[in-house]
């Protein structure tokens, strides 16, 4: 008898064993394949991030150039933020709430921000655009004006939208403007959180 209760034992605690080992296996696992895919998020977000600041520096460089916000160089940024986008769920894998604050924070602020100044410079271009349109329409309804006079009718039909293009040329965008400078300054603190965050690992 007492060798059959022997032999249940050790047959129930090798199950046990079994089990435990088993769990162990998959534990680690688990982890490593965490680990990994904390480590394609790193890279992925860091080289977002170093390509953003190089954007950054074209956009205030053309707009000092030209005076135009370029819409090229904000969809690039915009594009070049899609693993963020598509997988921002993921952000739960960094351990450190911190980080996972800031980095939250300089995508939804910095996106609002984006927005702000390409709505600025369409509105910008709208109004101009009218202006360019008005313009031709007393050309063909005054064909004996001169070209100064029309000018001046077409920009005192359009009194408060000629105002508000004024503001923005003069005021709104090139203070915006001067904030891409922040949002540089943003990207590359974050790049060092992060590479704190990774050296600690």
């Amino acid at each position: 008898m007492k060798s059959v209760w022997t032999q249940i034992v050790a047959t129930i605690l090798g199950g046990f064993l079994a089990a435990g080992a088993g769990w162990f296996v998959d534990w680690k696992r688990e982890s490593r394949r965490l680990e990994n895919i904390q480590s394609l998020a790193i890279t992925a977000l860091q080289d977002d991030l170093k390509y953003s600041i190089g954007l950054y520096d074209k956009l205030t460089e053309d707009y000092n150039k030209t005076s135009i916000i370029w819409f090229a160089i904000i969809n690039t940024i915009q594009e070049s933020r899609q693993f963020y986008q598509k997988n921002k769920e993921w952000l739960v894998i960094f351990d450190d709430k911190e980080l996972r604050e800031k980095i939250f924070q300089y995508y939804i602020q910095s996106d609002l921000f984006l927005k702000k100044l390409e709505n600025m410079e369409k509105r910008k271009g709208e109004i101009e655009k009218r202006l360019f349109e008005k313009i031709n329409q007393f050309k063909i309804e005054h064909p004996t004006w001169k070209e100064d006079a029309i000018r001046k009718t077409a920009l005192a039909s359009m009194n408060d939208e000629v105002k508000e293009h004024d503001n923005l040329v003069k005021k709104i965008i090139p203070d915006s403007v001067l904030e891409i400078r922040d949002y540089r300054s943003n990207a590359s603190g974050l790049i060092n959180s992060i590479n704190n965050y990774k050296n600690k690992k």
